[in-house]
């Protein structure tokens, strides 16, 4: 089975994207449990952005979904990120 990534993106307007940014790919086979080899897969999005302004858009989308496909977002965090000097 060959995993991917899921078609679910974020659009930030008014920010500079670092190229650091990446998504992991979940490709577990197994659960963590007897007789959880049916595990919902993830991708884990780390987008690190300096913001343009003040103010900035942040658009989540699905468009790059398969057609009928179900998928959803479970969590989102911002935070501040100060790299090493």
């Amino acid at each position: 089975m060959v995993w991917r990534r899921l078609g679910l993106d974020v659009i930030l307007e008014d920010a500079e994207i670092s190229d650091e940014s990446f998504v992991f790919i979940d490709d577990r086979v197994n659960g963590n449990y007897e007789r959880n080899n049916n595990v919902a897969r993830q991708n884990l999005h780390r987008i690190l952005f300096t913001p343009k302004s003040s103010e900035m858009k942040i658009t989540f989308t699905d468009a790059a979904a398969k057609p009928g496909e179900t998928l959803m977002f479970n969590y989102v965090q911002i935070k501040l990120f100060f790299p090493e000097e």
